[in-house]
């Protein structure tokens, strides 16, 4: 063979190979696009991989991140998300930096999120939708996730075992006499099939002290074809309700089947009322309060608050059912709330929700209520929660124990370990006395609240009390700082008076930055920094404050001098009169004290102006409000 025809030959074979790639890339790109227009991320994720491996589209890449997003693979999907942000038409993804924000929340870093929610909400703001309203509602939330994790609960979580939890996911569980126990979990239809999954309700039979040899109950319930995840026993376990899922129909209604002679009857569908046309109908629970039994149950009808929410309905003695109503938007937001349980005897409902203040996807949260009113709802905090999703807090038969679902990274092996749930528990009889965990709890706290310092905290210029002399005040620093966050709007008009076009778009963004990354974020460290104060000072600890003001450089000196420790003044005046008065034993007892370091004009920054005619930069600019304030520089413990 000659030269030319070798060269011929190789050519040929690049041609060729480069015509059987690109028919690879169309036919994996082909299965992806329709996986993920169905929803099926576990496969689109799968097959937009395979497409990345070949050729760095940036629209795959973003719905490769979409993907691995949908199935917690939330490392992946950060570094994709990220790699669209090079792409020059960004634009075409407008809520990139809104997802990110959910991304990094669910990797446990709050600033990071803060920072794109921020970004997003600064360019959103003037849009009342959804994400607009959630973006807003997470600048604070990320700030809020670091104070819960300064009080962890002093319980041990414990994992069921693997004949329970296997690589694919387990969800809802309750006991029944301590040696059986029913859970739900999503698992192949076959051992050959790797596409197609059902849930289905199982039993398991404890021998010893391990749950064995898990069955799926009776086939009349466990419908081949549909998802059976959520399902909830009768107090004497002779009625099962159960929601039935049809994923290719887009329908989920919730049916019940009586138990006689110890089989099940075929399942009836529950009426119209309940299980309403064109909405999921889902997570049946059972409740019991002052003799009668309500229904508990997940809709995402359109009459509720927000996407999913929280029903319930009262079970009459005939079997029949009373009017459905909401639980109201104490407990239902604008997110998703799901997997009820109502427990008789502390009377709080437990369910889990995207919203309110949490470490990261879905937290498990508590609330007291009748059934009428409802106490605002409280995360149940760690280790139960975590950065996670943590769903499905149930109580077993006798209370003694509390089972829950979660993907927790500790759970599974392979590169994305969040992809599952499995079911955990807690124990909940006879609680120790743990000396240990106290001291650790205790040294957890003071690192803490060290980390917060130093916390600035910001005035209106010559606030409080303009134009005098005084060095003390009677007012409280909160409603300073209230009084002060509703002048947003006319820092907005003075500091962008004047200007047009896009260097007045960027003064407004720019107070608004202000008001939002220091004023506001400030404010919530001292709460934050409050809560930690209270604790420790309950348990013995003698703490010192160090305290220094600052003021702008209008005025003279003396003045000055004397506003910043009218400054500082409001701010002890918020801890005397902080959670009604909790802190004052404290304070006149000596337990807590503060140090006072009062400055003025001589520390303040010389490029900001101090001509009093010129107010949009001696007082409403960015710069001189950053000067008005004052700080918690030092706080130190003495250890009990």
């Amino acid at each position: 063979m000659s030269f030319k025809s070798v060269i011929l030959l190789i050519i040929i074979i690049i041609v060729k190979s480069q015509i059987l790639l690109s028919q690879s890339v169309k036919n994996y790109l082909k299965i992806a696009d329709n996986a993920f227009e169905e929803k099926n991320y576990n496969i689109s994720y799968i097959y937009y991989k395979k497409v990345l491996e070949i050729s760095k589209s940036y629209e795959v890449a973003y719905n490769y991140a979409e993907s691995c997003r949908m199935i917690n693979d939330f490392e992946e999907a950060e570094t994709w998300y990220k790699y669209v942000l090079n792409d020059k038409n960004k634009d075409k993804y407008p809520l990139i930096k809104f997802w990110l924000g959910i991304v990094e929340k669910n990797l446990g870093a709050y600033q990071k999120a803060q920072k794109y929610f921020n970004e997003y909400y600064i360019k959103h703001k003037n849009i009342n939708d959804y994400y607009s309203l959630k973006s807003k509602h997470e600048i604070n939330s990320c700030e809020n996730a670091i104070y819960l994790g300064f009080n962890p609960k002093n319980v041990d979580v414990y994992r069921l075992n693997t004949n329970i939890n296997t690589s694919f996911s387990e969800f809802y569980a309750t006991d029944f006499n301590d040696s059986v126990l029913y859970y739900s979990s999503y698992h192949p239809v076959n051992k050959e099939d790797s596409i197609n999954f059902t849930s289905k309700i199982f039993k398991s039979i404890k021998k010893d002290t391990s749950w064995i040899n898990p069955q799926i109950i009776d086939t009349i319930i466990n419908k081949r074809n549909y998802h059976i995840a959520n399902f909830s026993f009768s107090s004497n376990f002779n009625t099962l309700y159960f929601s039935v899922s049809d994923i290719q129909n887009k329908t989920s209604k919730i049916y019940r089947s009586k138990q006689i002679n110890n089989n099940w009857q075929a399942p009836e569908l529950l009426p119209e009322s309940i299980n309403k046309n064109g909405a999921y109908t889902t997570q049946p629970s059972l409740a019991k309060f002052k003799g009668r039994e309500y229904l508990l149950f997940v809709s995402d009808r359109k009459e509720g608050y927000g996407k999913f929410d929280i029903w319930y309905c009262e079970i009459k003695k005939n079997g029949s059912f009373g009017d459905v109503k909401n639980m109201g938007n104490i407990i239902n937001s604008i997110d998703n709330e799901v997997t009820p349980f109502f427990n008789n005897v502390d009377t709080s409902l437990y369910f889990s929700s995207e919203w309110y203040d949490n470490f990261g996807g879905y937290d498990i949260f508590k609330s007291k209520g009748d059934f009428v009113t409802w106490n605002k709802p409280e995360n149940i905090g760690i280790p139960i929660n975590s950065i996670n999703n943590d769903l499905y807090y149930s109580l077993n038969y006798d209370y003694s124990k509390a089972y829950f679902s979660s993907n927790r990274s500790s759970t599974k092996s392979g590169k994305n370990e969040t992809c599952c749930n499995d079911i955990y528990f807690i124990k909940l009889k006879n609680p120790q006395n743990d000396s240990i965990n106290k001291v650790k709890i205790i040294t957890t706290q003071i690192k803490s609240i060290k980390q917060l310092v130093p916390i600035t905290l910001y005035f209106h210029n010559d606030e409080p009390n303009p134009r005098c002399n005084d060095t003390i005040t009677t007012l409280n620093y909160e409603s300073t700082i209230n009084k002060y966050l509703a002048m947003t709007e006319i820092y907005r008009q003075e500091y962008s008076n004047g200007l047009k076009g896009e260097k007045k778009e960027k003064s407004i963004e720019d107070i608004d930055l202000f008001f939002m990354n220091e004023v506001e974020s400030g404010y919530n460290d001292l709460k934050k920094f409050s809560v930690l104060l209270e604790n420790l000072l309950k348990t013995g600890q003698t703490i010192i404050i160090t305290l220094k003001g600052y003021t702008s450089p209008l005025n003279t000196a003396e003045y000055n001098f004397n506003l910043a420790k009218r400054r500082i003044s409001s701010l002890i005046n918020y801890f005397n009169e902080y959670n009604n008065g909790k802190l004052k034993q404290y304070i006149k007892s000596g337990q807590l004290k503060f140090e006072l370091i009062a400055y003025g004009k001589t520390l303040a920054n010389k490029n900001v102006s101090d001509d009093p005619k010129d107010q949009r930069n001696s007082v409403y600019s960015p710069a001189a409000s950053l000067e008005r304030k004052i700080q918690i520089i030092a706080v130190s413990v003495n250890e009990k």
